[in-house]
């Protein structure tokens, strides 16, 4: 079974469990804490301000397309549940456009970052990793 469709399945079922003796207990597990990372992405490269977090925080992906050429900024790969209905990755965003990308940290390990857009692929700066320890 797919990771994020269990975890999201368990915060559900959790959500659905009436408290017991009057205890009231929170809907949700959101994070905690939330930590703000700035994302620019020019046409040849996607720059970010910070290039990791701790498992169990909540990230906010301030992204903003400062190049001539529409583009995107999707993580690649498993273990993050985005908190938005964007999932895992911005739009594609026009020339000026920004997005903000929040996503909950639940995996340790290194992650993939990019545009996914054809004409980005192959551009070395347009990838690059960021790390949940």
């Amino acid at each position: 079974m797919n990771p994020r469709i269990l975890a999201l399945a368990v915060v559900s079922a959790v959500a659905l469990v009436p408290s017991a003796h009057g205890v009231t207990r929170p809907q949700t597990t959101e994070p905690d804490v939330y930590v703000d990372y700035d994302v620019a992405i020019t046409d040849s490269r996607i720059t970010l301000s910070d290039h990791s977090a701790e498992r169990g925080n909540g990230g906010a992906f301030h992204v903003k397309n400062t190049g001539n050429k529409a583009h995107n900024f999707a993580f690649v790969g498993r273990g993050l549940i985005g908190l938005s209905n964007a999932g895992l990755s911005t739009p594609v965003l026009r020339p000026g456009q920004t997005f903000v990308l929040q996503i909950y940290m639940d995996y340790r390990g290194t992650l993939t970052y990019r545009s996914t857009q054809r004409y980005d692929l192959n551009k070395i700066g347009m990838k690059g990793r960021f790390t949940v320890t």
